[in-house]
């Protein structure tokens, strides 16, 4: 989005984006509301994505939400090729793709309800950053929300090292995949050479670590992210204060991050929260000191325009008015337990917080409104409907909650003839295990789902879906449980199996009411 070079890299190795969680327009009218705006609705929306890539974040979107016009831009010829294919092939009409530079868009006669820049800002040249901030204030409705995300200080401190060092090292290797080659191969030398030290030099152990984690993030991932992440010449980081008042200089303010409980510190020990609440004069200076605590290394944004009115108290009308999710995984037994930063763990003893997760966690995959959400409480649970928002609210600032602006329809029951949400199916087709879901998140399925996934089209019963996995099963059982050969797996076993998917996938959103 820079120059000539960074356009080229792009072309010759597109980058593998997909959904970004937080991004949906749903998302961040969710934070706008519950802060006192009035974001579009979302059934009917305009959002544009600055560095949209191949689209797909944007696809993931479209193809919930028929009646909203989405438009992405990018300076990759070749990402927007492949971007329009991917549309053509999923039938989707409504995502208009552009190879636009982003300092063209900025004079744009258009207006939009959310803009969502991912991955970009931090990638960019200063005045390319200037002209994404320029284009939020000016392309936003009164009432509009933008996205942007960006590397993080202090956390990315640590992050930078690693890539100056794979740049070194791959920089004279012309070939792209001979690049990301080497530079896989040079930081798995330094972890392993690092570790020989670990056990003996306090210091060298606390580089070890940090080399590891840096190389187990990048296994998980595509070569096109260890190239855009790591061996382009552009890579800067930003504390929160610094961004917020780089917006602040463009008609921006900060609204809010797009993960709600990193703007407080309910997740954080008592009496770190407490010295957090004492020392901190605003918002953003909570956040700031918060960051220092945890070193935090990434952050997605949101930003209004400066003359939006906001207010910061939250109030019951606004948590009335959303609709709600469980984000714990079942636990086998009680208590349940609520994940907090740095791996502690906060037990729910109170029995109307259990109440209302388990009145949640049976509603799934729906996303209950309050009023539902009430009515199931309404028995001898003990939760009065006065209570129901302050304990929501302290569920959500735990992440233990997702509060929604919008849901999509999905399958309440296994029908008789299964369909799975499209995106899902050709991610699966494609060979992955992390696939979308309607509620714009992404699940990673096992190996035996992810092969049954592209056959739960809407054309097969159950009886043929145990068919075509036991065909599947006699010609490679690689990915198929307690199969080492052909015919490892009886009728019996592989009704069993196609039965307990199809539960899965209906749980986790994924099956098309």
């Amino acid at each position: 989005m820079v120059t000539a070079a960074a356009h080229a890299s792009y072309d010759e190795m597109p980058y593998e984006g997909g959904l970004v969680v937080g991004s949906h327009p749903e998302h961040l009218a969710t934070v706008g509301r519950l802060f006192g705006m009035t974001p579009a609705p979302i059934e009917r929306c305009r959002v544009l994505e600055i560095g949209c890539a191949t689209g797909m974040n944007l696809l993931a979107m479209a193809y919930s939400l028929p009646g909203c016009e989405f438009v992405g831009i990018d300076p990759s010829g070749r990402q927007i090729e492949l971007g329009r294919k991917a549309l053509a092939e999923y039938g989707i009409t409504n995502v208009e793709l552009a190879t636009t530079d982003v300092r063209e868009a900025v004079e744009w006669q258009r207006e939009f309800d959310y803009i969502v820049c991912h991955g970009v800002f931090s990638w960019v040249a200063p005045d390319v950053q200037e002209a994404i901030l320029a284009a939020c204030r000016r392309l936003l409705t009164p009432q509009g929300i933008a996205f942007i995300s960006y590397n993080t200080l202090p956390g990315f401190h640590m992050r930078a090292p690693v890539g100056e060092m794979l740049r070194f090292h791959s920089r004279n290797f012309p070939e792209p995949g001979e690049r990301t080659d080497q530079a896989g191969a040079l930081l798995k030398f330094l972890v392993e050479s690092s570790g020989t030290f670990a056990e003996s030099d306090e210091v060298l152990g606390i580089y070890h670590r940090m080399l590891k984690r840096e190389k187990e993030l990048l296994d998980g991932a595509p070569p096109s992210y260890l190239m855009h992440e790591h061996l382009e010449d552009l890579g800067k980081g930003f504390y929160l204060h610094e961004f917020v008042d780089a917006a602040r200089a463009r008609g921006l303010q900060y609204l809010g991050d797009a993960a709600f409980h990193t703007m407080l510190v309910r997740d954080l020990p008592e009496a770190i929260a407490a010295d957090l609440n004492r020392i901190s004069p605003n918002q953003v200076a909570l956040e700031q000191y918060r960051d220092f605590v945890v070193n935090r290394m990434f952050r997605k944004s949101l930003v209004c325009r400066d003359d939006v009115a906001l207010e910061r108290h939250i109030s019951e009308e606004a948590i009335r008015s959303l609709s709600f999710r469980a984000r714990l995984a079942r636990n086998a037994e009680p208590p349940w337990l609520i994940p907090k930063t740095g791996g502690l763990v906060a037990r729910v003893s109170d029995p109307r917080v259990t109440a209302v997760i388990e009145a949640l966690d049976a509603a799934e995959p729906a996303a209950p409104s309050f009023a539902e959400l009430s009515a199931l409480l309404s028995g001898d649970d003990g939760v009065a409907a006065e209570d129901l928002p302050a304990i929501l609210l302290s569920l959500y600032a735990l992440d233990a909650v997702e509060f929604r602006s919008w849901a999509p329809q999905v399958g309440m029951a296994v029908p008789e003839r299964a369909e799975a949400f499209l995106p899902a199916r050709m991610a699966a087709q494609a060979g992955k295990r992390d696939v979308p879901v309607p509620f714009h998140n992404s699940v990673v399925l096992d190996p035996f789902i992810c092969r049954m996934l592209p056959l739960v089209d809407g054309s097969r019963d159950r009886d043929a879906l145990a068919a075509a996995m036991g065909s599947i099963a006699a010609a490679d059982s690689a990915d198929m449980p307690a199969a080492s050969g052909p015919g490892d797996l009886g009728p019996d076993q592989l009704a069993r199996l196609v039965d307990e998917a199809l539960e899965q996938l209906l749980r986790a959103g994924l099956l098309v009411d």
